[in-house]
């Protein structure tokens, strides 16, 4: 069987839809051969998930995705073949979790202000829940009809991140710091798909070429070169990159809910697949 990799995918532990037993399965039934897991600033159990690829005659390797911060915006830094037991790193995860609950609170509080209310066990359900994000926020806001879908919660009026800065990227650790934490526990860290990066809060083409050098004098080992956002152009852009700063590139579906289909990204990736192989076996 030719090798099939997915090397972002979200889970429950996160803002994910399935378990990972039933995201495994979908993957098997997708002929996917190589994946990795990496939840938000968190990490699903990671022995169970070892023992469910081995059954399936599947890779996996250990992976989060941590949200950073960089010139006064979120970005998210992918971390992989990393010792998932590093105290270092499991002490990080938990601080994370607190500040998340914290910030949530905060969410809620400027929504109050601007006249959207909740009760407050509604308030208590999202933040004892194991994790907590602006996805949980937004399915609330969608439940008590303030929007009418939970994509339209991710505007300035609600709680997208062209809206208070200050709460939405509360207490992130700067990018040094989180590239440091994984490299001490042994990773490698790869900056998340760069096509996304908005840091200036108009359009933009993604991060550019002088921004990602800043990252490669930081210490990361690679870039999410396809991604199934990124256009033909920045794919191509970020794989010229790569090869002039001999970095490592990765590919992955960035899956959070709904039906898994492997992605077809805009460039084809069959060519590339070795590269990315070298580094995940």
């Amino acid at each position: 069987m030719n090798p099939l990799l997915d090397l972002h995918l979200h889970t429950s532990f996160s803002d994910g839809e399935k378990s990972p037993k039933s995201l495994v399965k979908s993957l098997k039934a997708n002929n996917v051969t190589h994946f990795s897991i990496t939840d938000h600033d968190n990490m699903a159990p990671y022995e169970p998930i070892q023992r469910a690829a081995l059954e399936n005659d599947m890779h996996t390797l250990p992976g989060i995705e941590i949200s950073s911060l960089y010139k006064g915006a979120e970005v998210h830094i992918l971390g992989y073949q990393f010792d998932w037991r590093s105290p270092l790193l499991n002490a990080f995860i938990k601080e994370r979790i607190t500040l998340r609950k914290e910030r949530a609170l905060l969410i809620f509080e400027m929504l109050k202000k601007k006249g959207y209310e909740f009760d407050q066990r509604d308030i208590q359900r999202v933040i004892n829940a194991h994790y907590v994000g602006r996805p949980q926020i937004a399915d609330l806001l969608f439940d008590h009809g303030y929007v009418a879908n939970p994509s339209e919660a991710f505007s300035e009026e609600f709680i997208g991140d062209s809206g208070d800065k200050a709460i939405i990227t509360y207490k992130l650790k700067p990018v040094d710091e989180v590239i440091t934490i994984i490299k001490q526990a042994g990773g490698l860290v790869f900056l998340a798909h760069p096509g996304l990066f908005n840091g200036n809060g108009a359009n933009s083409e993604g991060m550019n070429k002088h921004d990602i050098q800043l990252f490669v004098e930081l210490g990361i080992d690679g870039l999410e070169v396809f991604h199934p956002k990124q256009t033909k152009a920045q794919i191509q852009r970020y794989l010229s990159f790569a090869k002039e700063k001999n970095l490592l590139i990765s590919m992955g579906s960035d899956y959070h809910r709904g039906p898994y289909k492997v992605n077809h990204y805009a460039l084809n990736h069959h060519k590339y697949l070795k590269d990315v192989l070298s580094w995940l076996e």
